[in-house]
């Protein structure tokens, strides 16, 4: 007998909640082409495709629900934070996660540049900005600098 499941759906809310103290529950995203939504529920991700009408969850998973997301532009990486902090670096092509990692305040906003060259991250009144490594200028092993 061959054992291979896979996980399809979840049942739960997609957004999270929204009357905690840090102002609202979790963000959706669109892909760049906007045909596929990723959405969080608890501490998965549900990919969903809109043209095609298929569904599938991510097959990685955050310590706590999910707070925040971010999809760079080339769709390669995923970055995802939750409740307690705890942030996934994750490959979202292949489902893969690349590096963990913990802030010491509550992100309230993740964003990529434009360029896809740059993580913009606001905590309380400040906000970081992280260089990302590049694959094709040269191979890095820091997955944030």
């Amino acid at each position: 007998m061959k054992f291979n499941y896979k996980l399809q759906r979840i049942c739960g809310s997609s957004y999270g909640p929204s009357s905690t103290f840090l102002g609202g529950g979790a963000n959706i995203l669109f892909t760049p082409d906007g045909t596929t939504l990723l959405s969080p529920v608890g501490n998965r991700v549900q990919s969903i495709d809109l043209t095609h009408n298929v569904i599938r969850t991510l097959p990685f998973q955050t310590r706590s629900d999910i707070r925040r997301m971010a999809l760079s532009g080339s769709r390669d990486l995923l970055v995802l934070v939750d409740v307690d902090n705890h942030v996934l670096v994750v490959n979202y092509r292949r489902g893969v996660i690349l590096h963990r990692m913990r802030f010491s305040e509550h992100a309230r906003a993740l964003e990529f540049s434009p360029c896809g060259g740059f993580l913009g991250v606001s905590h309380g009144r400040h906000a970081q900005v992280w260089e990302l490594p590049s694959s094709l200028v040269k191979r890095e092993v820091a997955p944030l600098i």
